[in-house]
């Protein structure tokens, strides 16, 4: 009997299932590259992970900045939607462009890290 699927189709062929970018991979695949250079070099790793450690607060300063920022962009939308629905359309539309303005901004809000984090 013969094949209803041509030979050089895909369908023919089992599928690959070999990650194909680094998002692809598991968890495992991605740590065990770090587990090996960390054996090949212990005092590097702990250099690497003292300098990870010191910078959680720099991080979390970030978080809470940005997140401060957010949260203030919000509600000066929610403020200009009330506005607008109290029929003061101007000062409506004006508060949630603003909003919208401090949202957009509040990503480029920083916090620089202790350490630097380059080995």
């Amino acid at each position: 009997m013969g094949s209803i699927v041509p030979q050089t189709s895909s369908l023919s062929t089992p599928p690959n299932d070999q990650p194909e970018t680094e998002q692809e991979q598991s968890w495992w695949e991605r740590t065990k590259g770090d587990l090996s250079a960390a054996i090949d070099d212990p005092l590097a790793a702990v250099v690497g992970t003292l300098k990870g450690l010191a910078n959680i607060p720099s991080n979390m300063g970030i978080l809470l900045v940005q997140g401060a920022a957010m949260q203030g962009g919000l509600e000066m939308q929610q403020a200009g939607t009330y506005q607008a629905a109290l029929g003061n359309e101007a000062m409506g539309s004006e508060l949630f462009q603003q909003g919208q303005g401090v949202q957009a901004a509040a990503g480029g809000l920083s916090v620089p890290n202790l350490v630097d984090s380059g080995c």
